[in-house]
């Protein structure tokens, strides 16, 4: 089984990539976001051609105004997006893993170290939020 590996995309453009390869598949199969990769879920006849797909990724890459800071690579069972610039994907989508064992606050990102530091600090973004409320 074929599968896109599209963690460097936006949520956004995983789903906009996910449409257009299910536009493609014209009601034979859907195409699935499964663990930032997608997966095509074929209901009639056989799953679409490696090259094929390879073919659709490339082209929706293209289209983009930045697409020349992508890359597509095929890698075994899987073809890869690469984005061009995933730390700033990371930022947007607001959730870079904390290590185990730590919390990380929601509204500054601040690492913490226990479950009772982490609610201190969040009660002290409520107390500022609601003094610059006033």
């Amino acid at each position: 089984m074929t599968f896109v590996d599209c963690r460097e995309l936006t949520l956004d453009e995983q789903l906009a990539l996910a449409s257009e390869i299910s536009d493609e598949l014209q009601g034979k199969g859907v195409a699935l976001i499964k663990d930032s990769s997608i997966v095509l879920d074929m209901m009639q006849g056989p799953e679409p051609s490696r090259e094929v797909l390879k073919k659709l990724v490339v082209g929706f890459v293209s289209r983009r105004k930045d697409a020349p800071l992508y890359r597509v690579e095929d890698d075994g069972d899987a073809i890869i997006v690469f984005s061009a610039d995933p730390i700033a994907r990371l930022r947007r989508q607001g959730h870079v893993r904390a290590p185990r064992g730590t919390f990380q606050c929601p509204a500054c990102g601040a690492l913490l170290p226990d479950e009772g530091t982490y609610e201190h600090h969040l009660r002290t973004h409520d107390l500022l939020r609601g003094a610059a409320a006033l």
